[in-house]
Formats: C-alpha cells, sequence, structure tokens
C-alpha cells in the first residue's frame, strides 16, 4: 500500500487469504483487503466489499487485536453513514452521495441499523411536515373566517351609520 501497488497487495492478501491455517495470519490478510476496499484512493475502493471483509474477520477471529481495530473501523464507517442520511434526508432513490473518504452506500449486514434510522429520521420528518400543514391549514381557516367577520362587521356599520341618520 505505502508504495502504490496496490495490485500486488491484493494478490499477496488474497493468496494468504486462500491458503491460511493460522488465525492471525488470516486476520491480517481479512483486515488488509478490507483496507484495500475500504480506502477511498485505492483502485479496488469498494465499501460494500470492504464491510464483508470486516465482518469476516470479526465473526472468524472475535478475540484478534485486527477484529478490534476493524470493529472500530467498522463503527466509525457507520456513523459517517449516518450523519451523512442526517445531513441529507430523502435525496431520491439513491443512499448517499459520493465525496471522498471512506464512505459506504449500502452497508452490507447493518443496512438494518442504518435504514431503520433513516427510516426513523424520514417518519419524524414527515409526522413534523404533517403536523406542520395541519397547522396552516387551521390558521388559514381562522384567517378566512376572520376576514368573515370583517366583512360582517363592515356591512353592519354601514348599516348601523344608514339607520342613525334622521329621516
Amino acid at each position: 500500500m505505502q508504495t502504490g501497488n496496490y495490485a500486488g497487495f491484493f494478490t499477496e492478501n488474497s493468496e494468504a487469504l486462500k491458503s491460511c491455517h493460522d488465525p492471525e495470519k488470516c486476520a491480517i490478510a481479512l483486515f488488509n483487503l478490507s483496507f484495500l476496499y475500504c480506502y477511498s484512493k485505492s483502485p479496488y475502493y469498494d465499501p460494500q466489499m470492504g464491510l464483508k471483509y470486516i465482518e469476516d474477520l470479526v465473526r472468524g477471529a472475535p478475540e484478534s487485536v485486527w477484529a478490534y481495530q476493524a470493529t472500530v473501523w467498522r463503527d466509525n464507517l457507520y456513523k459517517n453513514v449516518k450523519k451523512k442520511v442526517k445531513k441529507h434526508p430523502a435525496q431520491g432513490n439513491s443512499k448517499a452521495k459520493e465525496t471522498p473518504g471512506p464512505q459506504v452506500e449500502e452497508p452490507v449486514r447493518p443496512e438494518a441499523p442504518a435504514e431503520s434510522e433513516a427510516e426513523s429520521d424520514r417518519g419524524a420528518m414527515e409526522e413534523r411536515i404533517r403536523a406542520q400543514e395541519e397547522t396552516i391549514d387551521r390558521l388559514s381557516r381562522q384567517l378566512e373566517r376572520s376576514r368573515e367577520i370583517d366583512i360582517e362587521i363592515e356591512k353592519k356599520e354601514r348599516g348601523l351609520l344608514y339607520d342613525s341618520k334622521p329621516h
């Protein structure tokens, strides 16, 4: 990775993963591949694939130092997704816009929590909009009624002025 030889890094870690028997070496290969896929400058950039490798690492070697680091990394990726959803709620069918840095457009396993929160945020937003529309309708009706009352008062004032004149 430091030399920019992404293809070599990919090949080396893919082969290591295929032939590994030592859990620690497997964990390192999984971590490296997840990094390769989640690193935005990598030609292999594919956050969904990176998350698959992170999940495999966490499931396969949960006690590994690499699994701990991958868990922290995964959680940060999910927080970024949640922040992104809050900043850009309900933008058509797209889950997220492309921006630099490691971001996850459609999380692999934790899709439910991210979508759940997005759905919750969207539901809350729709409820606020609905409440605002009801308030606008109620105020519009009050304003219309107020205008009608003003017209009636004006008519009565004119009528009283005409009635108060001596004939």
